[in-house]
């Protein structure tokens, strides 16, 4: 594995994260802040019933209808007739006003002062500049960097949306077929391909602390103690969902795609002959997981 990714995956941190290795904060005021937010921060959806613009019913129908839509939650009930563009203005800014962020947090905690936090969020952001980015590196084609921007957007907001987990991905890193090396080694690993103006593999690898969460909210059901078949398509239905958007994005930008069925795999492969894998190095609040695509070598 080459050098700079492997760096990647270390350096791919959120603040909070950030915090603990300098230091600042320990794992327990970590948590403690986090449990503060979690109490204090509220959700559109609990905004939009507290005001009575929507129904509990509503609000678990648009969450729904949400994760096959590239739509904000404000943005899908206006579509469906259910808030207004000014009910929408007005939740956000209820959020801007009453929601706090973990710094502001850790103020009001007594966990950091002022001038430690105003330093530290200058320090995250020299960090953020290191290893995080958008670019997608030169060897990949205008199409599939387009492909693959999207499908990692979404990735990013569909574990956010299904299971409530954020995740943070660092700047892209192409490994030749001979740096591939020693990959990660996770339950569940499923593969969809992009195919039309250009091919493009898409596979998700994610630990069963990430598995599990996601069969639970995709199916309604408690969360499952072990990975079996039915949490297996889950997290193939999930790839699905991402794919999907992803296709219908690109689709708006001018760039024509089909995907294929998501596919279980028994672990990462490695990128077939005249392609080369783009990787990227990510994060989650609970557990482990792989991202990258296949592409054709340009």
């Amino acid at each position: 594995m080459p050098r700079q990714f492997l760096e990647g995956v270390l350096g791919v941190q959120f603040f909070g994260e950030f915090l603990i290795d300098r230091w600042i904060i320990n794992r327990d005021q970590l948590l403690a802040a986090l449990e503060y937010q979690m109490n204090r921060n509220e959700r559109f959806g609990s905004i939009a019933v507290k005001k009575g613009f929507l129904t509990e019913s509503q609000i678990a129908q648009l969450s729904r209808r949400q994760r096959q839509s590239d739509l904000t939650f404000g943005e899908l009930a206006i579509s469906a007739g259910l808030l207004t563009k000014d009910q929408v203005q007005k939740i956000t800014t209820f959020q801007r006003h009453n929601n706090v962020l973990l710094g502001e947090t850790l103020l009001r905690l007594n966990f950091i002062d002022e001038v430690t936090l105003r330093r530290e969020l200058a320090n995250y952001r020299e960090h953020h500049r290191r290893f995080f980015g958008d670019e997608i590196p030169v060897a990949v084609s205008a199409v599939s960097a387009v492909i693959i921007r999207a499908a990692l957007d979404l990735t990013r907001k569909m574990f956010q949306r299904v299971a409530d987990i954020p995740i943070k991905a660092g700047r892209a890193v192409v490994i030749a077929p001979e740096e591939e090396g020693i990959k990660p080694t996770y339950p569940v690993t499923v593969a969809t391909s992009f195919s039309g103006d250009d091919s493009v593999h898409f596979l998700l690898s994610v630990s069963s602390s990430l598995a599990l969460p996601i069969a639970a909210s995709l199916l309604g059901v408690d969360k499952p103690t072990e990975i079996d078949e039915m949490v297996v398509d889950a997290v193939k239905e999930f790839c699905n969902y991402i794919c999907g958007n992803a296709a219908a994005r690109v689709a708006r930008k001018g760039v024509q795609v089909d995907i294929s069925p998501p596919t279980h795999l028994t672990g990462i492969p490695a990128a077939p002959s005249g392609c080369q894998t783009v990787a990227y190095p990510v994060r989650s609040t609970r557990g482990g997981l792989d991202l990258r695509f296949h592409v054709p070598l340009s």
